[in-house]
């Protein structure tokens, strides 16, 4: 196995088949370089004793933790035997390319952070996306806990970033980039939950179903965005859409206290369903529906204060 050990791949001229690497029963300290061309790592059944830094180049890199290689036989678990354990801090940075990074059946000690650059990348956590329809019935949902947080921040380029299944008593932050980005969390449980839209007057759309967190801030930038709440559960929740006619929909939301706020746009659209309960909430900047505008009901006491410098303070380091 591998112990301190950093690993390069070797840059392939244009000419030379995609570089292939599988790490299995690794234990120690590892880094992993991965060269200029179109990479694949795929890392499973593993343990590491301290920290796992990946690092991609130019290039369509590949990068696959915790998922099995091979369908469910009668003798073996494939979740089990494909499981990744890092007792330290997980980081991926991919380069430039359009990259794939999907981590699935892992349980991190530390933090688990995910950086993309340029290109339509692909991000997913705790959800196994096996080709194999049989290795994808036998897997099911994969499980992600991350005992310091999730941070996953996507490059240029139209993004996808998608968190399943995944549990901290931390928080759980994803940035987009400067381009149109897809954002979708589901069950998700989390402390602190920030998602931000990307840079620009790109169309973001940020979906979160089954999530739970205490405090969370949805804050999307210029350009006609869509913010989805679905069957979740918050503390404190903050949702600001940018400039442009946005949309936002809440069903099934509760919330001790909610700050719900349209952009500069002339046509922001603001959904609710009858069975969303915000206790206390203050509602401004949508033009749809008419009067959709209210102020804070009385109350005695402090009506609560959410940590939005901090959430954005966390994703603000992930850009850096």
């Amino acid at each position: 196995g591998l112990d301190g050990t950093t690993v390069r791949m070797a840059d392939a001229s244009e000419d030379a088949p995609e570089t292939g690497l599988v790490v299995e029963g690794v234990r120690g300290q590892v880094r992993i370089n991965l060269g200029e061309g179109d990479d694949s790592l795929a890392i499973h059944g593993a343990e590491f004793r301290r920290n796992l830094v990946i690092s991609g180049g130019a290039g369509g890199d590949a990068v696959t933790i915790g998922e099995p290689l091979a369908p469910a036989t009668e003798e073996d678990d494939p979740a089990l035997a494909a499981r990744v354990a890092v007792r330290g801090q997980a980081v991926i940075r991919t380069g430039e390319g359009d990259d794939v990074v999907r981590v699935a059946n892992a349980s991190i000690g530390g933090g688990l952070s995910i950086a993309t650059d340029g290109g339509a990348d692909e991000v997913t956590v705790g959800t196994a996306h096996a080709v194999d329809a049989a290795l994808a019935a036998s897997v099911g949902d994969a499980s992600v806990q991350a005992r310091h947080g999730i941070g996953i921040l996507l490059g240029g380029g139209d993004d996808v970033a998608v968190v399943q299944n995944s549990s901290t008593r931390a928080g759980v932050f994803v940035g987009g980039g400067g381009e149109a980005d897809q954002i979708s969390l589901e069950q998700v449980k989390a402390s602190l939950l920030g998602v931000q839209g990307g840079e620009g007057d790109s169309d973001d759309v940020a979906t979160l179903k089954g999530v739970k967190a205490m405090h969370a801030l949805v804050d999307l930038g210029g350009g006609g965005d869509q913010a989805s709440l679905i069957d979740s559960a918050f503390g404190s929740l903050a949702a600001a859409l940018g400039d442009g006619n946005d949309t936002l929909t809440l069903e099934a939301v509760t919330a001790t206290r909610a700050l719900l706020a349209g952009g500069a746009g002339d046509g922001d659209t603001l959904n609710r369903s009858d069975d969303t309960q915000l206790r206390k909430v203050v509602i401004t900047g949508f033009e749809t529906p008419a009067g959709a505008h209210t102020e804070l009901p009385p109350h005695k006491g402090r009506w609560g204060r959410l940590p939005v410098a901090g959430i954005l303070g966390r994703l603000g380091r992930l850009r850096s």
